[in-house]
């Protein structure tokens, strides 16, 4: 599990942007109008059960598929 600014850290390195741009915020400091959740993680056990390790990528090597394919 990684955190949103972890996240887009990742994705600034793999494309080559400036990672100093992207500057650390809690959600709670945004001010928005709808509620966010703390934590965003994403829980994948019952699908890792069914397919296997091989249906998630390591996040570095999902962005790279990502920028291959022209998303």
């Amino acid at each position: 599990c990684m955190s949103r600014y972890e996240f887009a850290v990742q994705i600034a390195k793999e494309n080559h942007w400036d990672v100093s741009l992207i500057k650390p915020a809690k959600t709670s400091e945004l001010g928005q109008r709808a509620k966010r959740p703390l934590n965003a993680g994403l829980n994948i056990s019952k699908l890792t059960a069914v397919l296997g390790d091989r249906i998630m990528r390591v996040v570095r090597e999902g962005i790279a598929h990502l920028r291959v394919m022209g998303a």
